[in-house]
């Protein structure tokens, strides 16, 4: 039997998939898939003048994760040879690749400054609405159609604000995978809905759960943080109309976090509203941006590597500074509007200090910052710890 047949590479870019394929990759090398098979019936379709393709069109059709590209975040997929192929499927052998192309196509409109008006059709746009719904805003995935050739005609990068831009040229709505710290204030057991109010600038949601995919003890826990008004982060999926108002949401999974002290989350919020000149007549306001990266390297340090949650303040410049005192140590993190990242750590009981600064964070070095500030981090509670131990 011949070998499988290149199809695709599929680099995963993020701070999930920093170095490593991570499993919650799957859905969307399936919905890939799906969307291939789904693309070449319309090929058919539109060559032929028919409504229909005919029955088993594609039965023979499959792609099969063939490599994990070594230490790398890669997936390679392949098809079935084409005398296995052709004898299962209605479809010509090459359907499929002219589908592939015809998706690589759309997103490399999409990617760029040009309307997608008149050069692909609602059809054709409507084909992408699973793929690309786990993608964070920090997350794209580079879709590369030759093993040899990294040229740009072989290659599409594919965003969350491409898939917004096809979303929204199909049906004047988008999706986006959504994750968020708050409170649950709303719980309706038969109906499977709950109200979720943010600690961040988020807007109220009003949603419901997603029985597809959520474990069957989510709305006990709902009913939960509704009675205990403890802390959540919900994660699920959003949908918001082309003025980017939020419509619906489904959620999927549901974490029980606790207390928030103190609460770092609503002090990040009010950040929004300084102005210029906030101290003494100077004084930068601090960007959106700047605050939603804060936000996140805060939150991995605090609720994934069990930190206590810093105090922050303002910086002249337009940045945000966390600070931590932790017996005889005080360490600060000063995020600044040039995405760079300096740690300091002072020890005042022998007046000693370190530094460490971090140039210009790109998305793609997210997850190995936030590691090595935890390691900065835990680094003098880990002293403050052995000086109380020697000392008793």
């Amino acid at each position: 039997m011949s070998d499988p047949i290149f199809f695709v590479k599929a680099r995963f870019i993020g701070p999930r998939f920093t170095g490593k394929l991570a499993v919650s990759a799957m859905p969307e090398l399936i919905a890939y898939e799906k969307l291939i098979l789904e693309m070449a019936k319309h090929i058919f379709r539109q060559e032929h003048d028919r409504q229909r393709v005919p029955a088993g069109f594609g039965k023979g059709f499959a792609l099969t994760l063939t490599k994990i590209e070594t230490g790398s975040n890669v997936a390679v997929l392949s098809k079935l040879p084409s005398q296995t192929f052709v004898q299962q499927s209605f479809a010509r052998e090459d359907d499929f690749c002219h589908a592939r192309d015809r998706v690589n196509e759309i997103i490399r409109l999409a990617s760029s400054n040009e309307s997608l008006t008149g050069q692909a059709s609602s059809e054709e746009l409507r084909l992408f609405d699973r793929f690309g719904g786990t993608l964070g805003a920090r997350e794209r995935v580079e879709l590369q159609i030759s093993d040899v050739s990294t040229d740009a005609a072989n290659m599409a990068v594919y965003s969350s604000d491409a898939r917004k831009k096809i979303s929204l040229a199909s049906r004047f709505q988008y999706e986006e995978s959504h994750e968020d710290v708050g409170i649950i204030d709303a719980a309706n057991r038969h109906k499977n809905t709950f109200g979720f109010v943010s600690v961040s600038e988020h807007p109220r949601i009003d949603g419901s759960v997603d029985r597809r995919v959520a474990s069957d003890d989510v709305m006990a826990d709902l009913a939960r943080a509704n009675h205990t008004q403890e802390y959540v982060r919900v994660r699920g999926v959003a949908t918001y109309d082309i003025q980017s108002r939020l419509k619906g949401y489904l959620l999927s999974s549901l974490e029980i976090l606790g207390d928030l002290k103190p609460n770092f989350e609503r002090r990040l919020t009010e950040f929004h509203a300084i102005r210029a000149g906030w101290l003494d007549g100077i004084g930068e306001p601090i960007r959106s941006d700047v605050i939603s990266f804060a936000r996140e390297i805060l939150r991995a340090l605090v609720w994934d590597y069990g930190l206590e949650p810093p105090y922050l303040f303002p910086v002249e410049d337009g940045g945000v500074r966390a600070e931590w005192t932790q017996g005889d140590f005080e360490t600060s993190v000063e995020f600044s509007p040039s995405s760079c990242v300096y740690a300091h750590v002072l020890r005042l009981s022998v007046d000693e200090d370190s530094e460490r600064e971090w140039q210009e964070v790109s998305p793609d070095c997210v997850q190995d910052l936030i590691s090595e500030l935890f390691d900065v981090l835990q680094g003098s509670v880990s002293a403050r710890m052995s000086g109380d131990n020697g000392g008793g």
